[in-house]
C-alpha cells in the first residue's frame, strides 16, 4: 500500500520584493534557505475578457517571484524561531 502525505498551503501563493529593503530581506532569506525564487509560468483558463472579470489582481508580470521553501507558513515560523533564539522572548504558535 502506498501512503501519500497531503499538506494544504494557504495564504499567498508567492510574494515579490519591490523595495530595496525588501529585496535585501529576500536575499537574506534565500541565503538561509527560507525562500527560493519561483521561476514558473502563470497560466490562465478562458479568454482574456473572462480573465479580466474573474481575476482580482490579474496575472503578475514583473519577476522575480519568491516562495517559502517549505510552504508559505514556514517563512513567518522561521523568522519567529530566529527571533526567539536571538532574544529572551518566547514565540508560541
Amino acid at each position: 500500500s502506498h501512503s501519500t502525505k497531503l499538506r494544504f498551503d494557504h495564504g499567498c501563493q508567492f510574494f515579490r520584493a519591490d523595495t530595496p529593503e525588501f529585496k535585501r530581506l529576500a536575499k537574506e532569506w534565500i541565503d538561509k534557505k527560507y525562500v527560493a525564487e519561483w521561476k514558473g509560468d502563470f497560466r490562465s483558463s478562458g479568454s482574456a475578457t473572462e480573465d479580466r472579470h474573474r481575476e482580482f489582481f490579474g496575472l503578475p508580470s514583473s519577476p522575480p517571484f519568491y516562495v517559502a521553501a517549505d510552504g508559505m507558513q514556514s517563512l513567518p515560523r522561521n523568522i519567529l524561531n530566529e527571533l526567539e533564539s536571538s532574544s529572551d522572548t518566547a514565540c508560541h504558535e
